[in-house]
């Protein structure tokens, strides 16, 4: 509880998400290259 609020928002959380959110897209865009067709079928 950064916020010490259980319903607001901590700006930290924040933080975290678009880091870890851009982090996930580049695995992504590397799985794809790796192999599409396992991509395609996994993820579709």
């Amino acid at each position: 509880m950064n916020t010490g609020n259980e319903n607001e928002v901590s700006p930290l959380q924040c933080s975290y998400e678009r880091m870890i959110i851009g982090i996930a897209d580049k695995m992504g865009e590397e799985m794809y290259k790796a192999s599409p067709e396992r991509f395609i079928a996994r993820y579709q």
